[in-house]
C-alpha cells in the first residue's frame, strides 16, 4: 500500500480517511483487501513491477509496449503523474504498429506521438486496410489518403506517375501532417521525478 500511496493522491486519500468503527482499513491486511473494480490482475501486476522492482543486483525490468500500456492505463486512472510520465517516456521508442500508437496517443492525450506515428503509416508500402480505418476513424483515414494523393499529384511530372505507395517509402510527411492534424501540435507537459531503484 505504501508504494501506491506514495505515487497516487487517490490511494493517499484512502489512507487518510477516518478509521471505521470496527477499526479495519482496506488494504492493511489479507482479511481486508482493497477491492479495485474494473482493474485486471494483468494490469495491476505490471504496475507493481514498476513500483516494486526486484532487489536483484544487475537485473533491470524490461517491459513490452503492451505491458507499459497496462502501467499507463492505471497511472492515468489513479492520477499517478510521475508514473504516467515515466511510462510514456519508456514507451516512446518501442517499435509497435503505428496505427496502435495513434490510438493510444489519442486515448491518453500524448500529442507528441501522433505526428511520427502518422508519418510511419504514410511511409508504409501497403495502403490502409479496413481494420486500420476502423481504429483510426474515417476522418483520419481520409486525411491520410488526401496527403498521399497530394504527393502523387505534386510528383507526377517528375516521377512519370509512379504509384503513391512507392513514392511514399522514406518520404517525410511531417509538414503535411501538422497542416491536416492540429492535434499534433506539441503540448508542454510538467516533468515529474519517478523514484524507482530499478531505473
Amino acid at each position: 500500500m505504501h508504494f501506491l500511496s506514495s505515487q497516487s493522491e487517490v490511494f493517499k486519500g484512502m489512507l487518510e480517511m477516518p478509521l471505521p468503527s470496527d477499526g479495519a482499513i482496506e488494504g492493511m491486511s489479507d482479511e481486508s483487501p482493497i477491492h479495485l473494480e474494473g482493474v485486471s490482475k494483468q494490469d495491476f501486476r505490471q504496475l507493481l513491477r514498476v513500483l516494486c522492482p526486484p532487489k536483484v543486483i544487475g537485473r533491470l525490468e524490461v517491459l513490452s509496449f503492451h505491458e507499459w500500456l497496462s502501467v499507463l492505463k492505471l497511472a492515468d486512472q489513479w492520477c499517478m503523474d510521475a508514473v504516467r510520465a515515466h511510462a510514456i517516456e519508456m514507451m516512446t521508442d518501442i517499435a509497435v504498429d503505428p496505427v496502435e500508437k495513434v490510438v493510444v496517443a489519442r486515448k491518453y492525450s500524448i500529442s507528441h506521438w501522433i505526428a511520427p506515428a502518422l508519418n510511419s503509416i504514410l511511409q508504409r508500402s501497403q495502403t490502409l486496410n479496413e481494420t486500420d480505418v476502423n481504429r483510426l476513424g474515417l476522418s483520419t483515414a481520409l486525411h491520410l489518403v488526401e496527403i498521399r494523393e497530394r504527393l502523387k499529384q505534386d510528383r507526377h511530372s517528375q516521377t512519370y506517375g509512379l504509384l503513391p505507395t512507392r513514392q511514399s517509402v522514406g518520404f517525410d510527411f511531417t509538414s503535411a501532417i501538422f497542416e491536416k492534424f492540429p492535434e499534433c501540435q506539441a503540448k508542454i507537459y510538467n516533468t515529474y521525478e519517478f523514484a524507482s531503484e530499478s531505473y
